[in-house]
């Protein structure tokens, strides 16, 4: 028997089979992107409750759209997930145009991770794993010349790194103990 597990604090539930979606076509989700939900749904179980509102006793999904899915498929194989209790907010709108609205605000992305803000985020968390959570960043690469031949105990490299990234650079160095930077 599967259970997705609730991590979040909150206490309303609603049952899964009682979520209408409401977003239509507005994004896209690609096959990779909900077989990387299931996995995180069995793994670590439902982080965030899913976003409702309620009109005329019918409860609109507004948020929670890839989750929606990939329960979905995973019902395929344990339909017991489709009948189970999940966490929920209820957002109060005052008609679908409203309503609408608020799914653009919950749903929009106010910001961008940058190369510099996540060497900054994860340097106490050298093994966290970024494609596991689909963050596509480029941290920036350094080039390091070749190895000399004898291995001497102290090595100092000359590395060329555009002046923008700077910064990113040695704060990826500044987690490697073996590292001092001159």
């Amino acid at each position: 028997m599967v259970a997705i597990m609730n991590r979040s604090s909150i206490q309303e539930t609603i049952k899964f089979s009682s979520l209408v979606p409401f977003q239509g076509t507005l994004k896209t989700r690609t096959d990779e992107d909900v077989v990387k939900m299931q996995a995180s749904l069995l793994a670590v179980g439902q982080l965030t409750p899913f976003i409702v509102w309620v009109k005329d006793s019918v409860c609109y999904l507004l948020d929670g759209h890839r989750r929606y899915e990939a329960i979905c498929r995973i019902g395929i194989h344990s339909p017991e997930v489709l009948s189970a209790d999940y966490p929920v907010v209820y957002i109060e709108a005052e008609d679908v145009a409203e309503a609408k609205h608020i799914l653009l605000l919950v749903t929009s992305q106010f910001g961008k991770i940058t190369p510099k803000g996540l060497a900054s985020f994860i340097k106490d968390c050298p093994k966290l794993d970024l494609k596991s959570v689909s963050i596509r960043a480029r941290l920036p690469k350094v080039h390091a010349p070749r190895a000399p031949k004898e291995a001497p105990t102290h090595v100092v490299l000359k590395v060329k790194v555009a002046a923008d990234k700077v910064k990113a650079v040695a704060s990826v160095l500044d987690q490697l103990s073996y590292v001092e930077i001159l």
